[in-house]
């Protein structure tokens, strides 16, 4: 199968990206700049093209013989002055690259959203990313989306953007009461549901919450 990918250099995807390799399948990464230097395989096993997802036109020659599409692309913070918003990097970008895929009678589209969106979150990052999957369902597509929790590995983002703000702030941030359940889920384990979903007909069309088997009870005013 052919997959076009977004976001294969960031966190998750640089490892959605060896696996779907090593699975056996080609790949067509979306790459912005000079984010070619971050993709984790040799350049030769993988087509890569130059692109925005925000620019539909920039990508839209590339998806066309693609038989599947992988869409990570989202930020967790937004940097409005810079014009990185929600809006443009969650949801935006899904609009485009869905209406590609269409366009292109693309035959699977895999979504990665998160574990807690819904519409009346207080969070502009879970509810873009129902909007998100609104967007997905509708497309007409045969889709499966993941909702995963909190991702654990090598160099994960949420473990060292929390270690950061202490080294900083010398302080610990309290999210909500203070009191919360964790159920962390490890990258490779997200990976491998992203890569199976691609020729797995139970995953057509479903939404799955992705979570590790341990749930962690977590208290931050101790």
């Amino acid at each position: 199968m052919k997959v076009f990918i977004t976001g294969g250099t960031g966190y998750v995807g640089s490892r959605i990206v060896r696996d779907l390799l090593d699975a056996g399948h080609e790949g067509v990464a979306l790459v912005r700049g000079r984010s070619k230097s971050k993709l984790p395989v040799d350049p030769d096993r993988i087509e890569i093209v130059r692109g925005d997802a925000l620019i539909p036109e920039s990508f839209s020659k590339a998806i066309e013989d693609c038989d599947a599409v992988i869409h990570l692309i989202a930020i967790i913070r937004e940097f409005p002055r810079k014009g990185i918003t929600f809006e443009k990097l969650n949801l935006e970008t899904t609009r485009n690259v869905l209406n590609e895929a269409v366009k292109h009678d693309i035959t699977r589209f895999v979504y990665m959203s998160a574990l807690g969106a819904k519409h009346d979150s207080p969070s502009g990052y879970f509810t873009t990313k129902a909007r998100s999957e609104d967007l997905v369902r509708d497309s007409g597509l045969e889709y499966s989306i993941f909702r995963p929790s909190i991702i654990h590995g090598p160099g994960d983002e949420f473990i060292n953007y929390f270690a950061g703000i202490m080294r900083t702030f010398h302080v610990i941030p309290i999210i909500g009461a203070g009191t919360y359940r964790m159920q962390p889920i490890h990258l490779r384990n997200v990976s491998q549901a992203f890569v199976q979903s691609l020729t797995s007909e139970v995953a057509v069309n479903k939404t799955y919450g992705v979570a590790g088997p341990d749930r962690r009870e977590v208290d931050d005013r101790d």
